[in-house]
């Protein structure tokens, strides 16, 4: 193929995307406009929202993921999350479960990154994974949440674990990763979606260690929540191992590889392939 022929084929393709997208943005509005008008009729009925609010996990007890503090990165057209209202999340937000609110640019404290494992996705196929869980610091409050990782967005992550690490190798005074203050924020970086079609609109996470004037890092200064943070912990890497163990592919994930990294690590933004011994984990 020439290339003036692979240009006009990559030019199609991006129109043909775009023109999926549109159509699905199309379809997300009309399903949101149903949904609000039976929230709007249920907000109405005193009685009938009392019968919602007291029946809300009737039946559910046995879906743990949805009990999970999950936090993810809302990309308008390829997800179905929605806000308690019935409404979208805006584009390229995050979008916290338990309470189906939406958040800008959380601040947070990262607590624990796991090792990698191969959950097998909607598609049965199995996907190198890091599951990454902090608090979101709100009102003088922490609230817990989980991310999945995979992808793209995996080299993100592991370049703010290394720029943690710096931290943690400090002197005189080291610098535990949970008591760095991060910045989440959202991009856009080309890549494949789920389905292994090319796209231009996958939403990735990225870090930003916060830090004074002068350049000092944003600490945790008061002994009772370092303590707490710290004690939080282990309570989060004891999850992180329930959930790799609840995978399919953990088991066989451990005998197979007898590591956490896999023997070709997935594809990093620039799209160059990911250095196994780069990868902190």
């Amino acid at each position: 193929m020439s290339e003036k022929n692979g240009i006009d084929k990559a030019r199609e393709m991006a129109e043909q995307l775009k023109q999926e997208r549109a159509v699905k943005e199309e379809q997300d509005k009309k399903e949101m406009s149903v949904v609000l008008q039976d929230m709007k009729a249920i907000s109405e009925n005193a009685e009938l929202a009392k019968m919602y609010a007291d029946n809300a996990t009737v039946g559910a007890d046995n879906l743990e993921q949805l009990k999970l503090p999950v936090l993810k990165t809302f990309d308008i057209g390829r997800t179905k999350s929605r806000l308690l209202d019935g409404s979208l999340p805006n584009d390229g937000w995050y979008f916290y479960n338990p309470t189906r609110e939406q958040i800008q640019n959380p601040i947070c404290h990262i607590l624990s990154i796991s090792g990698g494992y191969r959950p097998k996705d909607q598609n049965g196929r199995l996907k190198f994974t890091q599951l990454m869980s902090g608090v979101i610091v709100n009102d003088n409050k922490y609230i817990p949440f989980l991310m999945y990782v995979k992808g793209l967005s995996l080299s993100y992550m592991w370049e703010f674990a290394k720029q943690a690490a710096v931290y943690t190798k400090q002197k005189p005074i080291p610098i535990p990763m949970f008591a760095l203050s991060v910045k989440l924020h959202t991009g856009r970086v080309e890549g494949k979606d789920d389905h292994g079609n090319p796209t231009m609109v996958l939403v990735t996470t990225r870090y930003e260690i916060m830090s004074h004037e002068d350049g000092s890092p944003v600490l945790v200064t008061d002994p009772g929540e370092f303590q707490y943070l710290r004690d939080h912990v282990a309570m989060v890497e004891e999850l992180h191992q329930k959930l790799i163990d609840k995978s399919d592919a953990g088991e066989a994930e451990e005998i197979l590889m007898g590591a956490s990294t896999p023997a070709v690590e997935p594809t990093g933004p620039d799209k160059e392939p990911v250095n196994p011994s780069d990868v902190p984990f």
